[in-house]
Formats: structure tokens, sequence, C-alpha cells
């Protein structure tokens, strides 16, 4: 069974969505599958760039994201720049894993909920240089030998209930300090 790939967002150039696409057709598609959900100012380009690879699907705007993190084994934020990381919440919260730029909010975001994991699990939570293609292939390529490593005693990826509830937790607390800071 190929590593599912989901990725959501608008599709803007900030949430580069394009390098994600040029990793992606490094594999093959009996390795790798993807489904990008979204709208914006690149959906034509990022369409063009999907042409070529049988193994990624643009999926539109999606009102509710759950069905699409139920069908995926990884979440990847390729962001460029993400002042909080909204979509890292959601796929924590999910029990997703994550391949995710080492930039801003993100980062902030990976390495408490990494810092839960034991070695052998790392490799679920990783953070990578923005910008680069090589690192996100690299990153695909380590949940690839991880999935494969562990196919018997697991048959999917997922995070630890401890680090989904902490994330749930904190996801309640940013609303609510918004919600404060919003209405004073």
């Amino acid at each position: 069974k190929p590593l599912m790939i989901g990725a959501y967002g608008r599709l803007h150039q900030q949430k580069g969505f394009d390098l994600l696409l040029q990793a992606i057709a490094q594999f093959s598609p009996d390795q790798v599958q993807c489904k990008l959900a979204g709208a914006g100012a690149q959906a034509s380009y990022l369409g063009q760039l999907a042409q070529s690879s049988v193994h990624v699907e643009l999926i539109g705007e999606l009102q509710l994201i759950e069905p699409l993190l139920a069908h995926s084994d990884v979440v990847v934020i390729p962001s460029r720049w993400e002042p909080f990381g909204l979509v890292c919440q959601e796929a924590l919260v999910a029990g997703k894993e994550i391949i995710a730029n080492n930039i801003d909010g993100l980062t902030e975001q990976m390495l408490t909920m990494k810092s839960m994991l034991p070695n052998n699990k790392k490799a679920l939570l990783q953070l990578i240089n923005a910008n680069s293609v090589a690192e996100l292939v690299t990153a695909i390529t380590r949940l690839l030998q991880y999935k494969q490593v562990t196919q018997l005693a697991r048959p999917s990826l997922q995070l630890p209930m401890a680090i989904r509830t902490t994330a749930a937790n904190r996801y309640d607390a940013v609303l609510a300090q918004w919600s404060h800071q919003l209405t004073s």
C-alpha cells in the first residue's frame, strides 16, 4: 500500500505546494499517493504541475477536512512562511504524522510534540529546511522506510494518544486566547 499524503490549505505561493508536487514526482505511484485540497491563486499552476503525476489528485476546496485526514497517513506542510499553522494543529489532533518546514509557528508546535515521542518514533514528526524539494524527498523516504519496518507490528502510521490529547487541549487554549484578544 502506498504512503498516503494529505496536504491542504490556500493554494498560494506561501503554502509551498509546488515544492511538494515536485518532490512527489520523484516517487512512483506504488510508493506515494497525494491528495491536495484547497483553492486559490495557484490552482491553475499546481494543476499543471500535477498533470504529469498520476499519483497526485487535486480535490479542490473542502468544507470538512476530516475525510482527507482520515484517508491520509501523513500531512505535509511545505509552507514558505506560516505564522501559526492551523493545519499542523488539526493534523496533530487527528493523530497524523507530519512533515513540516522548520519555520515560524510550525517549529514551536512540532518541537513541543516531538519531545513527547520516544527516539524510535521521532521520524513521525519531521521538521525540514524550508523551500527544499530534496529535503521533502528525504523526509518522505524516511517515512516510507519507517512504515516498511513497522508494517507488521503496526499496519498504519499513527501518533500516540498523549500527543493527540496535548494538541487538542492546546488548540482549545489558543482559540480561547484569540477570542479573549479579539474581544478585549
